[in-house]
């Protein structure tokens, strides 16, 4: 799958006239169709459909303009730090980007079955691949009943071994027990083990594979986002509604950064992600 362009689109007369036309006609249409057998006179009918497709047409355009003003956003942010902006595009479709499918079979974090992805963004570079956005997935698909959900990740790939392993800080659920085959694993640091819960597949394992500057790390950061180690993907779970500010998003890719110099080497290696 080829990238798409990088480069800020123009969203002008001609564009907003393409966009008003397609929904002020498609709604006019279904409006039309709906209303024939409710008893008011065709003319009556005609009129409601004609003035609903019009507002159909506008607000097709306000949200086109605003949502090409976001991906011209999110492009020029990509372009200043070094990173790919792909939008709606799956990033498990680019090169190397297949690596990711099998490990996010087993994450427990990870939605298995979703519809899409929003604004989203990659990174390819210095042997590191990584993907930051949103997905998508709607309950119901051409139901009355459903709704769409949305939940934000950034994933990125390791080279070293590890067992699948969830890392959640505390949250009110903690005393419910895990119902999905992971073994609770209990660090020699009281203070840990009170803001942090770890399951794994192998607990003696992953307690051997977390050091103290791991443990120091998440216990001293003010970030605390649910962590997975799953097949070689470092799944990070993160507040979907603020993943298209840059300030956020810059502060997950820093705190990434320094997670990264926390662990140990042979587990993730150091990253840099950031030009400035």
């Amino acid at each position: 799958m080829a990238d798409p362009k990088q480069t800020s689109e123009t969203y002008g007369p001609k564009e907003a006239l393409k966009t008003f036309a397609f929904c002020s006609i498609g709604g006019f249409l279904v409006v039309l169709i709906y209303s024939h057998n409710d008893g008011q006179t065709e003319s009556t009918n005609f009129l409601l459909a004609l003035a609903l497709g019009v507002g159909f047409g506008i607000i097709g355009v306000i949200g086109d303009y605003f949502r090409t003003k976001k991906d011209n956003a999110l492009k020029k942010w990509c372009r200043r730090n070094g990173w790919t902006w792909i939008g709606d595009r799956n990033p498990f479709g680019r090169t190397g980007g297949s690596d990711f499918i099998e490990p996010l079979k087993k994450s427990r974090l990870f939605w298995r079955h979703y519809d899409g992805w929003e604004h989203a963004v990659v990174f390819d570079g210095d042997g590191i691949s990584a993907a930051f956005g949103n997905i998508w997935h709607d309950t119901d698909p051409g139901g009355d009943n459903g709704h769409i959900k949305n939940a934000g990740f950034m994933l990125i790939r390791y080279q070293g071994e590890c067992p699948d392993t969830t890392l959640e800080p505390h949250h009110l659920t903690d005393m419910l027990p895990k119902m999905d085959g992971r073994s609770r694993v209990e660090f020699e640091s009281p203070a840990f083990n009170k803001s942090w819960r770890v399951f794994s597949t192998d607990a003696k394992a992953a307690f051997d594979r977390f050091d103290q500057s791991t443990l120091e790390f998440l216990e001293e950061s003010h970030f605390k986002p649910t962590i997975e180690f799953v097949g070689g993907v470092l799944v990070v779970k993160l507040d979907h509604s603020k993943m298209y500010r840059d300030e956020y998003r810059e502060k997950v890719i820093r705190w990434m950064e320094d997670f990264s110099k926390a662990v140990p080497d042979d587990l993730v290696a150091p990253m840099k992600m950031l030009d400035k």
